[in-house]
């Protein structure tokens, strides 16, 4: 729907309801004036087309850039998260080493323990039977020497 302003249209109906012509002239020159910067509704929703085809245009492109940057960190979080995994799988073989390495060395340490018990246990008895034999020993003497 078209409602542009017609002035002569404007400037006759004025006179036909009695103003003057130099009044309707003035009228119709001054609502010309006011309304020359006004567009209409086709103007404007072609421009506002244009603009919605030129935003929409510009954010494909901007999610077209995003959906890149987005797959490129994809691709290099695999990637560190590849590298990290190979990475705790060598640490992992390494630890499981040094944790057998460990065990190993505790074992041998219990049996020299151990071994050291039997002997302190062997050298206990002998220095018992010394100490005994002593003590016999020094009976005899004193009981030899006190007759």
């Amino acid at each position: 729907m078209v409602n542009a302003f017609d002035p002569l249209a404007s400037a006759s109906k004025l006179r036909e309801s009695g103003a003057e012509e130099s009044l309707a002239n003035a009228t119709v020159e001054v609502v010309q004036d006011a309304t020359s910067d006004l567009v209409t509704r086709d103007y404007f929703d072609a421009r506002l087309e244009t603009h919605e085809s030129r935003t929409d245009a510009r954010f494909e492109a901007f999610e077209a850039r995003f959906e890149a940057s987005e797959a490129r960190a994809d691709a290099r979080f695999e990637a560190f998260e590849s590298r990290f995994e190979a990475h705790e799988t060598r640490t992992d073989g390494r630890l499981e080493t040094h944790e057998a390495r460990t065990d190993a060395q505790f074992a041998a340490v219990r049996g020299e323990i151990s071994e050291l018990r039997g002997e302190l246990h062997r050298a206990l008895w002998i220095q018992g039977g010394v100490i005994i034999t002593i003590v016999a020993a020094l009976l005899a003497i004193v009981e030899a020497v006190g007759r």
